[in-house]
């Protein structure tokens, strides 16, 4: 890894407010399941207070109970959704009425959910084991680099492989496989020129997810003229899933290093930490201490 190029906080490049989800509840039938709910009264400021909200993102498990409590805790992924009403999705007749006793929520299917979830962790996973010195594990796993056939323009020089990522489960459930998959589990990713270490593979594959997910969740970035000292660069974010994908994408440019708290479990941002701090907080800190004086019975 090369060295640190930026040591400026992710929260410092985006002025993001989102809601948490209030009366969250999973609605419909088994195949066709929503997490619906409205957002909550006050906002906050996920990039802000929650640093790795990324990683705490990729590492929930798929299941309704676990993206309920994410959703009640951070918010849903994004506005819109289908309009529900009560158990059900909305009707055209329940659209129209102007019945004020009518209550209207919005919400997102499961597989949404899932597959957001999946693409991100499938990412984490790519930029953990390039830090880790652990590339080589994803070739014939998570990663395949076969020999490229398509066409390319006459004069151009012609990519000789292609990386394929093992991501077109979580694509199906976002609808963003492309016509031709590789036995239902790979999707290709990012062309190669020649056969490269797995390193470069898995850094081709990850600049590529990380630029087609941030298209997809719309990140835009913006210059703006508003500061003191000039022209600044930041970003524009209007859902919760493009500020995790955001938050991520600054924390691979800005090598950012997260750690996970021994005493609550949770990630935190450990870049600026001095090597021998353990603890995400004061709070964990104290706690910790305790415990190790009471020979780790808590308090």
């Amino acid at each position: 890894m090369t060295s640190r190029i930026s040591s400026v906080s992710p929260a410092a490049l985006v002025d993001f407010q989102w809601w948490r989800m209030a009366e969250g509840r999973w609605i419909g039938p088994k195949n066709q399941r929503l997490l619906a709910g409205h957002p909550a009264d006050d906002g906050y400021q996920p990039l802000k207070s929650e640093p790795a909200l990324f990683r705490r993102f990729a590492d929930q498990r798929d299941t309704e109970g676990a993206f309920a409590e994410f959703a009640a805790r951070y918010g849903d992924l994004d506005g819109g959704g289908a309009v529900v009403v009560g158990d059900h999705i909305a009707t055209a007749e329940e659209m129209a009425s102007n019945d004020p006793f009518l209550v209207y929520s919005e919400g997102r299917s499961l597989q949404i959910w899932r597959g957001h979830r999946q693409m991100l962790a499938f990412a984490v996973r790519l930029w953990d084991a390039i830090n880790e010195g652990g590339a080589d594990e994803l070739i014939g796993t998570d990663l395949l680099v076969k020999p490229y056939d398509s066409l390319v323009e006459p004069g151009k020089p012609a990519p000789k492989y292609m990386v394929w990522t093992r991501t077109a489960s979580a694509q199906r459930d976002l609808g963003l496989t492309t016509p031709k998959t590789f036995d239902e589990q790979f999707e290709p990713a990012t062309p190669l020129m020649k056969a490269s270490l797995p390193e470069a593979a898995a850094r081709a594959a990850l600049a590529n997810l990380i630029s087609e997910m941030c298209a997809t969740v719309r990140v835009v970035m913006r210059v703006t003229s508003a500061q003191p000292d000039g022209l600044r660069l930041t970003f524009e974010v209007r859902s919760l899933i493009a500020a995790m994908w955001l938050q991520f994408a600054l924390a691979v440019d800005g090598q950012r290093e997260y750690r996970p708290c021994p005493v609550c479990g949770d990630w935190w941002d450990a870049t600026e930490a001095r090597s021998d701090r353990k603890t995400c907080s004061d709070r964990c800190r104290k706690r910790m201490h305790r415990q190790t004086v009471s020979g780790g019975t808590g308090v």
